[in-house]
């Protein structure tokens, strides 16, 4: 269900307020902003200068955090989905779960 939301949100990226839809908001290097050795927060050296990978200026534009992470902004949108029912078979929203009787 999560990726099924996730992938809505990819391919909707624009239309929710996102952009660079696949590039991390922490990170260093390459295209995806995404380096497995230079982690959110690490110290890494570049030309001789010791530089902490930082995060991006406005991170509720972003959909994936750090390569790995989904930011809270669309952590946000994943749970709005789920709790309202929208992606439940029947559709019961979560406050509504654990009623034998959903009038």
């Amino acid at each position: 269900m999560i990726l099924v939301i996730m992938l809505l949100i990819l391919k909707l990226h624009y239309d929710l307020g996102f952009e660079l839809p696949l590039v991390a908001c922490c990170g260093y290097g390459g295209e995806y902003n995404y380096n497995i050795r230079a982690g959110c927060g690490a110290t890494i050296n570049i030309n001789g200068t010791n530089t902490i990978v930082g995060s991006c200026k406005k991170p509720s534009t972003r959909i994936i955090w750090d390569g790995i992470h989904y930011t809270e902004a669309a952590n946000k949108i994943v749970f709005d989905q789920i709790s309202t029912g929208a992606f439940n078979d029947p559709p019961i929203p979560l406050n509504r779960a654990c009623y034998r009787k959903f009038t």
